[in-house]
């Protein structure tokens, strides 16, 4: 006698379901379409309930489609197709498309477009802001350049006045700011 399994005695034993598989030899007998977003869509036979559908995957054999709802746009007429987790379709409806589609996606391209104006408008006035920020941290450097130089002309001069002359480590007399012996 096989043991059961926690699995099996919590949920029971779960019935394998035969899934569909592509027959790739035979490719050209499936339909084919591409979904609003883009995937391609295949089918052997008609487009109804219990067919099975495949997603076309790049570089590989077609895969079963993942369980959800697939939008077809087929010549004005939109086509919903339900699939389950077996990849076999539940459920198709189509729909006549809405004349006021267009006129949406006119409105949605004209909002765009204000979004985009509206989106640089804001990138050239916090660019003008930068800029004056950089013109106005341009200046405070230069000032304190120039009240380094006054401070160090200060400084030297109170040196002369002491009778000290400054080394420095940049020349072999050893003159300069940092090294300071009185001069006799």
């Amino acid at each position: 006698m096989k043991r059961k399994t926690l699995k099996e005695m919590l949920f029971g034993k779960k019935e394998e379901v035969e899934k569909p598989v592509f027959d790739a030899e035979n490719k050209e007998k499936y339909e084919t379409a591409t979904d609003v977003s883009g995937n391609v869509l295949m089918w052997d036979g008609e487009l109804a309930e219990g067919t099975a559908l495949f997603v076309e995957v790049e570089g590989e054999e077609p895969i079963l489609a993942a369980a959800g709802d697939y939008s077809i746009d087929t010549d004005g007429q939109m086509t919903i197709v339900t699939v389950d987790e077996a990849g076999i379709i539940t459920g198709v409806v189509t729909e006549e498309a809405e004349e006021e589609t267009e006129e949406v996606v006119e409105e949605v391209a004209e909002a765009m477009k204000a979004m985009q104006a509206a989106h640089k408008t804001a990138l050239s006035e916090q660019k003008e802001e930068f800029d004056k920020q950089i013109v106005i941290i341009a200046d405070r450097f230069d000032n304190m350049l120039a009240d380094f130089d006054k401070y160090k002309e200060d400084v030297e001069a109170a040196f002369d006045k002491a009778g000290i002359k400054p080394k420095s480590k940049h020349t072999k007399e050893k003159d300069g700011f940092l090294n300071t012996k009185k001069t006799k």
